[in-house]
């Protein structure tokens, strides 16, 4: 997937926008919980960490964080 440079200057400008509202209690946790699970996904040593406590493949629970960040949590 090749993300072009505009389209992530859009995002930003978006993200500008916003930064000027104080979000909700419920946006707030649902930027929460979004920014943990990418966090989860993107460090491998917690990514191994819940893999073993929870007996799974690291790249089962990969998937499975990334499937509920892609849910649109809050929605």
């Amino acid at each position: 997937m090749l993300i072009s440079f505009a389209s992530l200057l859009d995002k930003d400008i978006a993200v500008l926008d916003r930064a000027s509202q104080t979000p909700t209690c419920s946006e707030w946790a649902v930027n929460i919980q979004r920014d943990s699970y990418a966090s989860y996904v993107g460090h491998y040593p917690i990514l191994a960490y819940f893999a073993i406590a929870e007996n799974e493949s690291i790249g089962r629970r990969r998937y499975n964080f990334m499937q509920v960040e892609g849910e649109g949590m809050g929605s």
